[in-house]
């Protein structure tokens, strides 16, 4: 059991000290823009949370979380495009 606990502690550190690594070189190969659109995908993630968390709270009218629903979610996809390098 010992052995099992030391082998998976082992494991761990190893991919902590890894991640750096292997981040850096992901950021350096990928597009300046697309920095850009992760940052606006995932704000637009997060809005749709708070969105989700406000309606079950019922701070917005049904109405209210519709529109905003839609609109977050096209400009969600519209990051996402972006991402891919398509802009339709």
């Amino acid at each position: 059991m010992d052995v099992l606990l030391f082998c998976f502690a082992l494991l761990a550190l190893t991919a902590f000290v890894a991640r750096p690594l292997y981040e850096r070189r992901r950021t350096q190969t990928s597009d300046p823009d697309a920095g850009e659109a992760q940052a606006r995908h995932r704000a637009i993630v997060r809005a749709l949370s708070d969105l989700e968390v406000d309606r079950a709270s019922e701070l917005v009218s049904t109405d209210v979380y519709e529109a905003e629903k839609s609109a977050l979610e096209a400009q969600g996809a519209e990051a996402l495009r972006r991402l891919d390098g398509r802009s339709d």
